[in-house]
């Protein structure tokens, strides 16, 4: 079980209270004031501080070693989620791109056959009827 920073500091904040006062360090602040207004830490209390986490902590680490590094592999995780995110949603959008692109090709090609289509089939009506000998309809 790992201790949090945050509890080590609340811990030692109230041992500290309590060793300095004779009643209940709480009796003065309700539980919205309860604020510090300067640190009660000295500098040897410090190192002391740090050197009782460091006997806290499971397999000799600090504490804040271990906390860094489980924030670090947290870190990791949630950029590599994101870079994949990014990737996929960059994928996505090339590939819709391209659809586009393929369907207006498409329609550029279907056009041009349509109207390359329309004008062999006017020649062969026209080349039908000189061969039949009937006269072309007027366009007046």
């Amino acid at each position: 079980m790992y201790i949090l920073l945050a509890d080590k500091c609340a811990l030692s904040l109230g041992t500290k209270r309590r060793s300095s006062s004779l009643g209940d360090p709480f009796d003065e602040y309700s539980d919205n004031e309860l604020e510090v207004s300067s640190s009660v830490m000295t500098d040897t209390d410090d190192g002391r501080l740090m050197a009782a986490m460091e006997l806290m902590a499971p397999d000799g680490r600090s504490s804040i070693h271990v906390e860094l590094a489980l924030l670090e592999e947290d870190a990791r995780v949630i950029q590599h989620n994101v870079r994949a995110w990014l990737l996929r949603r960059s994928y996505r959008h090339m590939r819709d791109t391209t659809r586009k692109l393929k369907e207006a090709a498409r329609g550029i090609i279907c056009r041009k056959k349509f109207a390359q289509m329309k004008t062999e089939a006017l020649a062969s009506l026209v080349i039908q009827r000189n061969a039949t000998g009937k006269k072309q309809p007027s366009t007046n």
